[in-house]
């Protein structure tokens, strides 16, 4: 489990939501009334239990790094649904998944999204990506060929998912107010940042799609991380998009097995 935060550095941890039952039994005991709550309004009872290991997972990861008992932690939300702990010196964290895969995100300071989603094919991907996508986003993905186009939805949308939930807005932040590129490229694909989204340049920004790799980049500036030249960009259609979002620019991006 992480134990210490590195000032600069993303620090991701990846899982799944399946354990064995007492696992999930254990986990369930560190969630709050409100979060045991908000697990029994699910019909299916695999959903109940992703929310419990999720939560529960996440617990239990804030729990080690701030020396508490996974309980024992209180979150608060911003206005926008955000969450946060309401502890001094608290980590950034931010949690996503999708199908039985868990991501969570924790950082030592700033504003941290990310996003997990599980790649799938769609009757109508251009419909979709119209409704969704901001301009020069759709007009991007409608210039590649038919069989690129999934690949390349999905790591926009996991990016521009990632960004939502670093800024905290929800579903105040319209879809078309900012835009990220969807090549499989390293550095930041935040392209276009409007003023009603949050205030500073796009490269206040990082926002980058995920290999599952240890990314050790040597210097704080955008020149020094191995993703700048797109090494080992992992492609959406191998199964699973991942993207994080943070409001500087990470001198390393550590990823763990949970």
């Amino acid at each position: 489990m992480l134990k210490t935060l590195e000032t600069g550095t993303i620090h991701l941890l990846r899982g799944r939501l399946d354990p064995p039952g007492g696992v999930v039994r254990a986990l369930e005991e560190t969630l709050s009334a409100e979060e045991r709550e908000r697990a029994d309004r699910f019909r299916f009872d695999h959903l109940r239990r992703r929310h419990i290991v999720g939560w529960g997972t996440l617990r239990r990861i804030l729990g080690t790094l701030m020396d508490r008992a996974p309980g024992v932690l209180r979150f608060e939300r911003e206005p926008g649904g955000k969450p946060y702990l309401a502890e001094p010196g608290a980590p950034s964290f931010n949690l996503s998944h999708s199908g039985e895969h868990l991501l969570v995100g924790v950082a030592a300071e700033g504003r941290l999204g990310v996003d997990l989603e599980e790649a799938r094919g769609f009757p109508d991907l251009e419909a979709l990506a119209r409704r969704t996508f901001a301009e020069e986003e759709v007009a991007e993905l409608l210039a590649l060929p038919s069989g690129a186009r999934v690949g390349a939805f999905f790591r926009g949308w996991t990016r521009k998912e990632a960004f939502i939930k670093a800024v905290g807005g929800g579903l105040a932040i319209p879809l078309t107010a900012f835009a990220v590129r969807l090549s499989p490229m390293g550095g930041n694909a935040l392209r276009r940042l409007d003023p009603e989204v949050g205030e500073g340049p796009v490269e206040g920004w990082w926002v980058a799609s995920l290999s599952g790799e240890d990314d050790p980049g040597a210097s704080g500036d955008r020149s020094g991380s191995r993703r700048e030249s797109g090494e080992g960009e992992r492609d959406p259609e191998a199964g699973v998009a991942m993207a994080v979002a943070w409001d500087r620019v990470p001198r390393r991006i550590a990823f763990r097995s949970l």
